[in-house]
C-alpha cells in the first residue's frame, strides 16, 4: 500500500521534486515492493481506499472487538482524549462492533472495557511521568 502512494506521488508530481518522509524501518519493505510487486500499471486511488474484506473463513486474521478497543484507548491517551471526552462520558462507544470477533458480548460492555483500559493506560503514563521528571 505504501509502496503504491509514493509511486502514485511519484508519477503526478514527477517534476516537482516530491520528497516523501517515511520510517526508515520500512524502507526495505517499501523497496521490495517497489521493484518485485507493483504492477507496472498504475492502480485507481479509489481502489487503495477499499478495505479487504475478512470474511468468516480466516477468523484468525481478525481483530477482537476488545482489541480494537484497547488501541482506540492507546490512541485517545497518546493524542488527545477526545473519543473519552465527547462520547465515553456520555456512555456511548463512536465504532461500529460489525466485522470484529467476539462483537455480540464485547458490544455490551465496551463503556467499562474502555474505562478499564483508560486508567490501566493513564497509570502507566503517570508513572512514566514521574520517572522522568
Amino acid at each position: 500500500y505504501i509502496a503504491e502512494v509514493l509511486r502514485q506521488l511519484a508519477e503526478i508530481s514527477a517534476d516537482s521534486g516530491t520528497v516523501a518522509i517515511v520510517d526508515h524501518d520500512m524502507l526495505p519493505m517499501i523497496e521490495h515492493a517497489w521493484e518485485q510487486e507493483l504492477p507496472r500499471k498504475l492502480r485507481s486511488l479509489e481502489s487503495l481506499l477499499r478495505q479487504p474484506e475478512v470474511g468468516p473463513k480466516d477468523p484468525k486474521s481478525r481483530e477482537t472487538y476488545l482489541e480494537f478497543v484497547e488501541k482506540q484507548v492507546i490512541l485517545d491517551v497518546l493524542f488527545e482524549p477526545y473519543v473519552h471526552k465527547s462520547f465515553i462520558q456520555y456512555d456511548v462507544f463512536p465504532f461500529s462492533e460489525k466485522g470484529f470477533l467476539g462483537n455480540e458480548t464485547a458490544i455490551l460492555n465496551v463503556v467499562t472495557f474502555w474505562k478499564h483500559y483508560w486508567h490501566k493506560y493513564m497509570d502507566k503514563l503517570g508513572e512514566a511521568t514521574i520517572l522522568e521528571d
